[in-house]
């Protein structure tokens, strides 16, 4: 593996390149443009390919942080370098990211729409990407091994097998008296070697690292045989057959990739789940690829406040808005790494809805009735704001109704934040919204955490320069002081 450290200059070659030179060699890319904010360390590179660059962003699927970082990273790509085209992990070869784009009165308006989309979860940085500036996003999975899931049960199989290393290691007694206050990265840290295994198979960045490391865990467990019982044997071999299949999908991945750039031999990004990365860069390397690894900060961040819920994740999952209430949720829904949600039957929903948010915060400022030129204003295909309801006597505090043609209504209040700023560029947006995720301070709280007392009740999200709130229950949401929100 090449870890070289660089600093590296727009090269002649580059300007060729992006300029339609024919002439079709490895490139060299100013790193420091990706790097420079620091939102993204570069790990490793290749520049001796005959194909590419590729970009390659590893991330953690629920992090939210790490969707706003590649976002910037993408949006960098696209301006500055004309880099348009992106590999996503989650959709199947052959596959190509459509979906309806809403028709914005603005581009303040559809921004700033889109990236309170990004920003909730809602949606990732490639769907950003595709909605927002055409980004052509294609897939590279095969459809049969990304169906192969883990149970649970299988999963927790794997911790039983990680205790049943430290007793083939140590005996029995050392985990009687291990104070039960301890965290499981204590408990594993008894054996030296239970712990590197847990680091490899868990955290590591190489599928091949981690079939190894497995095939020694069982080996190394069957010591301790009497501790694992019927059922987690099973589950064990469930979770070796899933990690298997993670180490093929890789080579799938990467293999659709080399045959991309084949045909059409222009840069591309390549969005991963990090345990891909080492697997990806070595076809890569042997196929004469070059390719730039750039990791987001975010990646090895923990119990970041912006990452999503276990239940959150789970919606995501099965293609559903992440709003857990389900009042909130059935307003929104006419029925590994997630499936692109924009091509869901309920991202249609939610996507009105948020363009109807966004659309009455900008109204009026003056705290005066504004003068209607259409009521179209008020409708975005069957999602629709109750005129009546409309309050916006006070610019900082914006109330209204939004419904459907069945079901309950919702109610939504906008607040100001009076340090926010109206929007200039995405840039700009994107460094404001990198900083919101990754650290929250008392005088910065997110909507999220300012609604924590109301969780279930209340779903929070920022839209432009206001924290809007929504709830299916009006007076719960009427009542709390503007203070509070």
């Amino acid at each position: 593996m090449n870890n070289k450290r660089i600093s590296i200059t727009l090269a002649v070659c580059t300007l060729m390149l992006f300029a339609g030179c024919s002439e079709k060699t490895a490139t060299t890319f100013p790193a420091e443009e990706l790097t420079k904010e620091g939102y993204f360390t570069l790990t490793e590179t290749n520049e001796k390919g005959k194909y590419g660059p590729v970009f390659i962003f590893p991330e953690r699927h629920g992090s939210r942080l790490i969707q706003a970082e590649i976002g910037w990273a993408l949006n960098k790509l696209m301006d500055s370098y004309g880099i348009n085209s992106i590999a996503l992990e989650g959709m199947y070869k052959g596959e190509v990211l459509t979906s309806q784009k809403l028709p914005y009165n603005t581009e303040i308006e559809k921004y700033t729409t889109l990236l309170a989309l990004l920003e909730r979860g809602e949606i990732k940085a490639p769907e950003y990407m595709y909605l927002a500036k055409d980004s052509f996003v294609f897939g590279i999975e095969n459809k049969a091994q990304y169906a192969v899931t883990l149970p649970d049960e299988a999963y927790e199989s794997y911790y039983d097998y990680l205790l049943a290393s430290i007793i083939a290691d140590k005996g029995a007694g050392v985990l009687k008296s291990f104070d039960e206050k301890k965290t499981f990265d204590e408990l594993i840290s008894l054996n030296p070697w239970t712990y590197e295994t847990y680091t490899i198979i868990s955290k590591g960045r190489s599928g091949a690292a981690t079939d190894k490391r497995i095939k020694e865990l069982e080996k190394k467990a069957k010591k301790a045989d009497s501790f694992l019982d019927t059922q987690t044997k099973a589950g064990f071999k469930q979770f070796k057959k899933f990690k298997h299949t993670v180490y093929k999908r890789s080579f799938t991945m990467a293999c659709t990739v080399y045959h991309k750039l084949r045909k059409n031999n222009e840069p591309l990004s390549i969005i991963i789940g990090a345990a891909h990365t080492e697997d990806i860069t070595a076809y890569f390397t042997k196929k004469k690829i070059s390719y730039y690894v750039l990791e987001p900060k975010g990646l090895n961040e923990t119990n970041v406040w912006s990452d999503l819920t276990k239940a959150e994740y789970e919606r995501k999952e099965a293609e559903k808005s992440i709003f857990v209430n389900k009042q909130i949720s059935d307003f929104f829904e006419s029925i590994h790494n997630f499936r692109p949600r924009i091509q869901a039957v309920s991202f249609p929903d939610v996507n009105n809805s948020f363009l109807l948010i966004a659309r009455m915060t900008t109204l009026n400022q003056s705290g005066q009735p504004p003068e209607f030129p259409s009521q179209d204003i008020f409708i975005s295909n069957g999602i629709r704001v109750i005129k009546e309801t409309l309050d916006i006597s006070d610019p900082d505090d914006i109330r209204f109704e939004l419904k459907r043609d069945k079901g309950e209504p919702l109610y939504v209040r906008a607040v100001r934040n009076v340090n926010s700023v109206q929007f200039e560029s995405a840039e700009k947006a994107f460094h404001e919204i990198i900083e919101r995720l990754s650290s929250i301070n008392e005088e910065n709280l997110s909507p999220e955490q300012r609604i924590k007392s109301y969780e279930g009740v209340i779903e929070g999200f920022k839209v432009g320069i206001y924290a809007a709130y929504i709830s299916p229950m009006k007076e719960t949401l009427w009542k709390i002081s503007k203070d509070k929100l």
